[in-house]
């Protein structure tokens, strides 16, 4: 595809990045000469400086032979009336906005034209709500249509994962259950029966939701129910987070430092605590771990060293779950080796969302691993695919690429997950789950597709 990304911030590079990976070709507009400058020196991408909303500057980066446009600027206003001019512009273009305000939101595709809106806050929060509900795994994703579970698992010293290879604990996981790999917070390497673990590695695991629980004890955590969450920092993400969990009935206490702020705050929600003061001062946090108050705590400062100094904290303080935010990609691998398992990235979840409407109709579902340095798939098997292959060979004799783990099928409302190499011939309109390195992931793509 031919992608014109309007704003080269976080969110616009680390995106320019993976869609490079994944063989898009890519413009990349930037109003902000010296940034534009610095990274046209890191990505093989083309930078042109300029405005997103101009005419002119669009017709240099080539709106007319574009596929999609993405405005992912700070500033909604712009971002929705750049995807309103290029819609204007572009032949057969469909358009992606990052906004922010709810307001925005509320409006149909329809009235703005515009094919895809994502909200960072709202959708980091459903992140972080679904790790305060698993709340010894660094992440979880539903795929399958639920039927299955993909679990980012976070080891310690005293996971059987650490003392022994994968094959001699296969007979010990639940059924329907597999490793698919794991992340050393430097490269992700998939399984292999010889494959062992160190402390603090994360090994990734498909199984079944109701067999989440089991992998949490051979992760070494102990399990605990989460009552009391502790939110540092209350920004849009943290509004939109407390707001989620006083509809599951817990309320959350929440520091934030700037008065006016935490006052306004107060009024929106209906049962949280809300206390003005600085979430970095670790007298004021102490106060919320001398009597086990806080299970979780939540770090959603604007600063991201600030953050993790305060999970470590929170982590050093005996805190159950600490979730702490990160608006660089690059900062997450620190966090991680420094034992913060959970870190959510607004940027990634954007990043997902849009790489998701990218993928759409071979791929079904697309969770990212990583600094994007793997992909789990679920891929739709086409009625007249391009190789027929695929459709009278068994899947253990398809000739995929290496770093590729086909994990399970999904074949009307059964799941089957693959505990060896399969002899299972595929269907139309099977959808298979797969593990992929990035690198890999194009030529998958191409090969099952039609």
């Amino acid at each position: 595809m031919y992608i014109i990304i309007v704003g080269a911030g976080e969110v616009g590079t680390y995106l320019s990045r993976v869609l490079v990976q994944e063989d898009h070709d890519v413009v990349l507009i930037e109003r902000n000469e010296d940034l534009a400058a610095e990274v046209e020196k890191l990505f093989d991408v083309l930078v042109i400086h300029g405005n997103g909303i101009s005419g002119t500057i669009l017709n240099k980066a080539g709106i007319a032979r574009a596929d999609l446009f993405i405005a992912v600027t700070r500033i909604d206003e712009v971002n929705l009336l750049a995807c309103m001019t290029a819609r204007k512009m572009g032949k057969h273009l469909q358009t992606i906005a990052r906004v922010r305000e709810q307001e925005y939101i509320s409006l149909t595709k329809q009235e703005l034209k515009i094919d895809l809106m994502v909200n960072p806050e709202q959708a980091s929060a459903d992140e972080i709500i679904e790790m305060i509900h698993h709340q010894n795994t660094g992440q979880i994703w539903n795929i399958a249509n639920d039927k299955l579970v993909f679990i980012d698992l976070p080891l310690t010293k005293e996971s059987p994962f650490v003392f022994e290879k994968i094959k001699d604990l296969q007979e010990f996981f639940p059924k329907d259950s597999i490793v698919v790999g794991k992340n050393d917070a430097e490269k992700i390497t998939l399984a292999t029966d010889d494959m062992t673990f160190k402390e603090n590695e994360h090994a990734y695991v498909l199984t079944r939701p109701e067999h989440v629980n089991e992998f949490t004890i051979l992760s070494g955590n102990p399990w605990h129910n989460v009552e009391h969450v502790l939110i540092i920092g209350c920004g849009s993400l943290g509004l939109n987070l407390a707001q989620k969990l006083e509809e599951r009935k817990i309320n959350p206490t929440i520091i934030e430092q700037n008065s006016d702020r935490a006052s306004w705050i107060s009024r929106q929600l209906n049962k949280s605590i809300v206390l003005q003061g600085d979430g970095t001062n670790p007298d004021i946090l102490e106060s919320h771990f001398a009597d086990n108050k806080a299970d979780a705590v939540v770090v959603l400062l604007s600063e991201d060293e600030k953050s993790i100094f305060v999970g470590l904290l929170a982590n050093q303080r005996g805190a159950r779950k600490v979730i702490v935010r990160s608006d660089k990609i690059s900062h997450i691998p620190i966090a991680n080796k420094l034992g913060i398992a959970s870190v959510i990235s607004p940027q990634r979840t954007i990043t997902r969302a849009i790489l998701n409407f990218i993928h759409k109709g071979l791929v079904s579902n697309f969770v990212v691993l990583g600094d994007h340095n793997g992909e789990v798939l679920e891929l739709t098997i086409p009625k007249s695919p391009k190789h027929s292959e695929i459709l009278t060979k068994p899947l253990g004799k398809l000739p995929l690429p290496p770093d590729t783990c086909l994990c399970a099928l999904m074949r009307q409302d059964d799941v089957i997950v693959f505990n060896a190499e399969s002899d299972i011939t595929l269907q139309p309109d099977d959808i298979l789950i797969v593990v992929a390195l990035t690198k890999t992931v194009p030529i998958i793509e191409d090969y099952l597709g039609s």
